[in-house]
């Protein structure tokens, strides 16, 4: 199992948020924390899934979370890179048309 890790990193006006491991119950606390730290500097943020091996529904909480707050800031939040076991989560729970998705971190 890979380690949770959560990075954010400047790309021109971007935030990218570099997610590594599983998204769930003991993890989704410190995702929308470095989430919302990069929303409230009022830059654009995208998260980059290509390393999330598991997302679970407090995952998908916390993806909901962090563009509800981008919503209420008038920022610009999307997914990048997304895995196909995390579209499916997407696609299961019907959520997939709330977020943007481009095709790499740091091009929104």
């Amino acid at each position: 199992m890979t380690p949770f890790s959560c990075q954010v990193t400047r790309v021109g006006g971007t935030a990218v948020v570099t997610v590594v491991g599983e998204v769930d119950l003991s993890t989704h606390g410190e995702l929308v924390d470095a989430g919302a730290g990069a929303l409230a500097d009022g830059v654009q943020v995208v998260l980059d899934c290509a390393e999330i091996s598991f997302l679970d529904s407090r995952g998908l909480t916390a993806l909901l979370e962090l563009q509800r707050r981008a919503d209420d800031a008038g920022a610009t939040f999307a997914l990048a890179a997304v895995p196909p076991s995390v579209a499916r989560v997407l696609e299961l729970s019907g959520t997939e048309a709330l977020f943007a998705v481009v095709e790499r971190p740091g091009v929104i």
